[in-house]
């Protein structure tokens, strides 16, 4: 579902098919405050939902790199300009003259670390010489904000967001929206996102059909997979009610089994029930 039947959906919820009680606005703060709840619970079940990799080049004499600007967690570091990757440390600063010591009295392969300073690593020991893409680190990412609007531009590969947009908010961050789809409601195409450089607004798409007009509305679709999106709407419906009422007894009512498969669904691999294969003589 993009942003704008998951409006309807909410508004159906609560009965209330035109804005009286709740604003656009303020449903669209709830369905922003359910989307983040449930990417939450995916991240948190370790299963690589939203993962992506950056590869970082080393600097002679630099040990400080940027971590990528829309992280949520770290998965993995490695080097990764060796024939097969390799794992690096992570280290605390606790550890960092016990591991620098360790590494005086090695003869052969030095240990190698990072230490997480902020939004920056910094790498131990400090590299002595330049490599190009020395590093991938694999990481969870961050997901933006729902909104929806009116483009401001467009070409054959890419559209301008809105500067203000009609409905929810920006998320001011690079690549923010990689990986998730923009709708063109008016004309209906749909194209994944590749790309997004938030100073210019502009997400890299496949060719356009047509090119989006300024008079076009568009509402975007969430990354996470489409057959959880009514738990979006649900959970939003939720807190909308209990803004105003304090109650949603039987809005919950129907969350709640749909959660608990949710929950299910998406349990890591390793605590789900093992499984045996028998092997039969013929």
């Amino acid at each position: 579902m993009n942003s704008q039947e998951i409006l309807t959906v909410i508004r159906m919820m609560i009965d209330e098919p035109t804005a009286q009680s709740w604003t656009d606005a303020d449903l669209y703060r709830h369905m922003n405050t359910a989307h983040q709840g449930i990417c939450d619970e995916l991240i948190g079940a370790g299963e690589g939902y939203f993962r992506r990799a950056k590869l970082v080049s080393f600097v002679a004499n630099t040990d400080t790199y940027a971590l990528p600007e829309n992280l949520a967690k770290i998965d993995r570091i490695e080097r990764a300009d060796g024939s097969e990757p390799t794992e690096v440390e992570p280290i605390t600063l606790a550890q960092e003259e016990e591991f620098r010591n360790d590494n005086l009295l090695r003869t052969g392969t030095k240990r190698e670390g990072y230490i997480i300073e902020g939004e920056n690593i910094r790498y131990v020991p400090t590299p002595t010489s330049a490599i190009t893409n020395a590093l991938r680190i694999r990481y969870t990412k961050q997901q933006p904000q729902i909104h929806s609007g009116n483009p401001t531009a467009s070409t054959a590969t890419t559209v301008t967001f809105a500067v203000s947009p009609t409905r929810g908010v920006l998320t001011p961050i690079d690549d923010a929206y990689e990986g998730w789809n923009f709708h063109n409601v008016t004309t209906g195409e749909r194209r994944k996102i590749t790309a997004y450089v938030t100073s210019t607004r502009e997400a890299t798409v496949a060719a356009w059909t047509v090119n989006p007009l300024v008079t076009d509305v568009y509402a975007l679709v969430p990354e996470m997979a489409e057959r959880w999106h009514h738990l979006i709407a649900e959970k939003a419906a939720i807190l909308a009610r209990i803004s105003k009422y304090d109650e949603a007894q039987d809005l919950e009512a129907i969350y709640a089994p749909d959660y608990l498969n949710f929950k299910d669904a998406i349990k890591p691999r390793q605590q789900q029930r093992p499984r045996r294969v028998v092997y039969v003589e013929p």
